[in-house]
């Protein structure tokens, strides 16, 4: 049995996060938007991006069963058409979440039900670690997925069962110090987002899977719709679940282990449904947006 952990936290808007962005007066964003060379297949559809270095990114679109490189050059995103295959499926895998352990990247699915119509559909249930060259070609490809972990987990009950009816949904994925953080965008629970953590070796080896599952509140029926560590520091996007009805998203710092307070900061363009987000040292914070052309990428400097 997973151990359960609840984070309740007391929340607070803040209007400057040095590490991750920078703000003018009142606040008044300061960010640019970049210019994609290249096509990015199903592109308004993009789900997730992660970046190892601004020559070394990967992106996702939740309609495909393919990965796209990237690189950012100025202010400039090139695109390489090559489709880095996720493996033979007959559905698209519905990735919503990518992270990289700084070798390997780490893609995905949604684990949930097909939106439409409420099906099951493998291919969404899958979980990826692949090798990526400096080039943008797949070199190796590892497939797990968390199936079996959700059905005997404490999230049993939302598992397989239809979005709009607060089913699991994950859409958020980070690396830290050999674990995975899958962020859920539902089952939102009495008011509580959740996230799972899972060693990596664990998922994709023999070896012993370790799992926790923690609640965290993000305010208003929240859930997760992208995670990423910064500086040793979880980040949450908090947006619309399927029992919160808001677009409205903001920013979250999350303790884990402690009952401390949680930050919020605002982020560019948060009427919009941020779909996913990438720091790196050479650029700041990178977002990326559903429905938008290309996932309508800016970048937002420290």
């Amino acid at each position: 049995m997973i151990e359960k952990h609840e984070v309740r936290v007391r929340k607070r808007l803040v209007t400057l996060f040095s590490s991750v962005m920078a703000f003018a007066i009142d606040p008044v964003f300061v960010y640019t938007e970049l210019d994609v060379v290249g096509a990015i297949q199903g592109n308004l559809d993009v789900s997730a991006i992660s970046c190892i270095d601004t020559s070394r990114c990967i992106l996702a679109s939740d309609e495909t069963n393919f990965l796209q490189s990237f690189e950012i050059v100025g202010n400039k995103m090139y695109v390489s058409e090559e489709e880095i295959s996720l493996g033979k499926f007959k559905k698209e895998n519905d990735i919503e979440g990518l992270t990289n352990d700084g070798r390997y990247f780490y893609a995905i699915g949604s684990h949930g039900m097909s939106r439409k119509k409420g099906k099951y559909q493998r291919s969404r249930f899958q979980v990826f670690r692949v090798l990526v060259s400096n080039e943008g070609k797949l070199l190796e490809r590892k497939v797990s997925s968390l199936e079996s972990v959700l059905e005997a987990s404490d999230l049993s009950g939302y598992f397989k069962k239809r979005l709009d009816k607060n089913g699991v949904d994950i859409e958020g994925l980070a690396y830290n110090d050999g674990f995975l953080y899958v962020g859920f965008r539902g089952p939102v629970i009495d008011g509580y987002a959740q996230i799972l953590r899972v060693n990596a070796e664990g998922l994709f080896s023999q070896g012993e899977l370790e799992e926790e599952l923690f609640q965290v509140d993000l305010g208003e029926n929240r859930g997760i719709r992208s995670l990423e560590f910064n500086n040793g520091k979880l980040l949450a996007i908090g947006g619309e679940s399927a029992v919160s009805g808001e677009v409205f998203s903001e920013l979250y710092e999350v303790e884990l282990n402690t009952e401390s307070e949680l930050r919020a900061f605002q982020i560019p363009m948060n009427d919009l449904k941020v779909e996913g987000f990438e720091i790196t040292p050479q650029t700041g914070s990178i977002f990326v947006y559903d429905s938008q052309e290309n996932g309508r990428p800016v970048v937002q400097s420290f």
